[in-house]
């Protein structure tokens, strides 16, 4: 047998989650408001699928081959020449698939999360980094980071005696060298938590986030256009994205509450707009669907429409 190549690996995967995502969202579609009523925690049932399914097709249950692998003409062996059992091939999975969802359970600005925000899209990021560069550098072994921490091979399905690979340790050393400069990313990074900008942002999404019914909150500032040939500055704005616990609050009177918890906190600037983005629906991971309602105004707009009855 051989190695599987890059692309070929690379495509039996994307049909995977291809596969994963129609089953999310077939799910989603019996189950709307269910899966939305979970909130955060809706991911689980996407890593568990996920887990599942992957755990039981790459192991000998499954014939070392998911659906994706069996298209393709891949097959996943342990590097002694049998297949994997599937705690194994679960465990596998879970080497890419747990630092994204560490990386996903970031909601944003508000006390103490933007340090641990940085902690988990530095985790993410030193492991994707790793995975990116076994997936380039380490082609003539033909493994990529999961295979090497589980020493399994993926290979085409080819009469032939089965690779013996041998690692370089060099690649152990440059895959460490990676996480370690994505750990310290966060105190490389410590002295923006204190830039005025932030400690908005943080005052903004805690208010928010006081809200009766807001489930999650998101706050950026965001710009619109560019410089003009005469010297206009771009058109800057703050955006408030409010995952609401119920289908019924995708109105105007939650967008009026949301608006009135955020302009108190805004420091006074030049900013030409506020705008409110109410969202329900879920995100298990696999699949995800929204819906919408938003609403935009500038700062004195809003104390207008607030001032109503």
């Amino acid at each position: 047998m051989t190695h599987a190549g890059f692309w070929r690996r690379l495509a039996a995967f994307a049909i995977d989650l291809l596969l994963l995502g129609t089953v999310g969202q077939l799910c989603g579609l019996v189950a709307f408001d269910q899966l939305a009523s979970l909130g955060g925690w809706g991911r689980l049932i996407g890593l568990v699928l996920s887990v599942l399914y992957f755990g039981v097709l790459d192991s000998r249950l499954g014939g070392g081959q998911t659906l994706g692998k069996r298209l393709l003409g891949i097959v996943l062996y342990h590097q002694a020449g049998q297949r994997i059992s599937p705690v194994r091939s679960a465990l596998r999975y879970l080497v890419i698939a747990l630092p994204l969802e560490i990386n996903a359970l970031s909601q944003g600005p508000g006390d103490g999360q933007m340090g641990l925000s940085m902690l988990q899209a530095a985790l993410s990021l030193g492991v994707g980094l790793a995975c990116l560069y076994m997936m380039i550098f380490n082609r003539r072994q033909g493994q990529w980071l999961p295979d090497v921490l589980c020493r399994t091979l993926v290979l085409r399905k080819q009469p032939g005696d089965l690779p013996n690979p041998v690692f370089w340790r060099g690649h152990a050393y440059a895959g460490l060298s990676m996480l370690a400069l994505a750990a310290a990313l966060p105190p490389m990074l410590a002295h923006w938590l204190n830039a005025p900008v932030y400690g908005e942002l943080t005052r903004v999404a805690n208010a928010v986030q006081a809200v009766p019914g807001v489930r999650a909150i998101g706050v950026q500032e965001a710009q619109k256009g560019g410089t003009s040939p005469e010297g206009a500055p771009p058109t800057v704005f703050l955006q408030v994205s409010a995952q609401v616990d119920q289908r019924a609050r995708l109105t105007q009177t939650m967008a009026n509450q949301v608006a009135r918890a955020a302009l108190p906190q805004m420091a006074a600037t030049d900013r030409a707009g506020l705008v409110i983005a109410l969202r329900y629906g879920f995100n298990i991971g696999i699949a995800s669907r929204w819906m919408q309602y938003n609403v935009s105004h500038s700062p004195a707009e809003w104390r207008q429409l607030l001032l109503k009855p």
